[in-house]
């Protein structure tokens, strides 16, 4: 699986001081519902489920980087969004800085293992979100047509 097929939609989001780690989640699974890759009506429990595996520890890998993640029954299969915040958002990252590139991922229940070892492509994502070419190019994104674009590209697609 490439990496764009990992990520199911993209969304560039305002970000900003006033948007905390939740309500940044909440508008990351909004953006899934819309694409219609999650009921609206499941998104106060995914959100939920979400943020008690972010009670655990943080997602906020550093660099400006955070990969939220949880598992839900409602789901039938892995989806995730790539979202670039135009201002970063406090995240409780472990370099303490604020993040404005966000990979949320959400399971089924029944998928067993570490989140990213679930899923082919993933590996290839961590790598480039540690280039800082690519991560700046992210940044760069005026629209999710563009990082959905971009991501092709770094694929080898059209």
């Amino acid at each position: 699986m490439r990496m764009s097929e990992l990520i199911c939609t993209a969304a560039v989001l305002e970000g900003g001081s006033a948007v905390g780690k939740e309500e940044l989640i909440r508008q990351l699974l909004l953006q899934l519902a819309n694409d219609g890759h999650l009921t609206e009506a499941d998104v106060p429990s995914v959100l939920e489920a979400v943020m008690r595996r972010e009670r655990l520890a943080t997602t906020g890998i550093g660099r400006g980087i955070a990969m939220p993640h949880g598992k839900h029954p409602a789901l039938q299969r892995r989806i995730a969004i790539l979202g670039v915040c135009r201002k970063p958002v406090v995240f409780e990252s472990i370099d303490g800085e604020p993040a404005d590139i966000f990979v949320l991922t959400v399971a089924p229940h029944e998928r067993p293992g570490g989140y990213m070892k679930l899923y082919p492509g993933a590996e290839d994502l961590m790598r480039r979100l540690g280039d800082v070419r690519f991560t700046e190019r992210l940044r760069q994104s005026k629209s999710a047509e563009e990082i959905a674009a971009f991501l092709r590209a770094a694929d080898g697609l059209p």
